[in-house]
């Protein structure tokens, strides 16, 4: 006979949602640029399902699982999000009618997650620990040479480790389309609409291709052009 781990009362608590603090509401519940981006009503997604997905979004790395009912989840946590996202609260009772839409989101959220964390230990290896400092003294070692005199080596550094970070970063948008197979589409109906403003620019190198090396070569371009010999 096999011997339960759980009481009935325990496995209750596992399915349902603590109370929130402060601290976590703040930590957990704050949609960035990209994380907007990631749920955005662009990719035919109505208010309902983008306020679900970032319900799932923010739940994840705060309890490490998503419990089954969504609609049990701190209204203080709901309404900061449905705030952020322009939609109302109440919408998220009309989400995940279909169970497979919310697995296929929450298998969405798990691999934008492993991006965007990913991008932010790149950040944080930015940060003042002695390995960062031996690196960043290389860099500037290596640009003293290349520098015109009137740029101070270290600020060319500390643009070009910025860079590098957003560019990362950045990607994590670009990966998950990719994985999901949104990127063509939405890439070929933009392009469709011969928008002059979007195809005018330069910027059009980051909305409008997937030549991974060419947008980032182009960064570098641009920040270096005057300032190395």
């Amino acid at each position: 006979m096999a011997t339960r781990v759980f009481s009935d009362e325990e496995l209750e608590r596992l399915r349902s949602f603590p109370p929130i603090t402060r601290a976590e509401l703040i930590r957990f519940f704050t949609l960035t640029p990209a994380d907007v981006a990631f749920v955005d009503p662009g990719r035919g997604r109505g208010p309902a399902e983008r306020l679900g997905l970032s319900v799932q979004l923010c739940i994840l790395p705060w309890l490490g699982f998503v419990p089954d009912d969504l609609t049990a989840a701190p209204p203080t946590a709901v309404a900061r999000l449905a705030d952020r996202l322009g939609v109302p609260a109440g919408m998220l009772g009309s989400y995940g009618r279909r169970e497979q839409t919310r697995t296929d989101h929450l298998q969405m959220v798990a691999r934008y997650l492993q991006f965007r964390d990913g991008a932010r230990i790149v950040a944080g290896s930015y940060s003042p620990f002695a390995a960062t400092a031996t690196i960043s003294g290389t860099l500037r070692t290596l640009l003293r040479a290349i520098t015109l005199p009137h740029f101070d080596a270290g600020d060319v550094a500390y643009t070009l480790r910025n860079y590098t970070t957003g560019f990362v970063i950045e990607e994590q948008a670009y990966l998950a389309l990719v994985s999901t197979g949104e990127w063509n589409p939405l890439v070929d109906a933009l392009a469709s609409k011969a928008d002059d403003q979007v195809n005018g620019t330069s910027d059009a190198v980051a909305i409008l291709t997937d030549d991974r090396d060419m947008r980032f070569f182009a960064g570098l371009t641009t920040i270096l052009t005057g300032i190395i010999q």
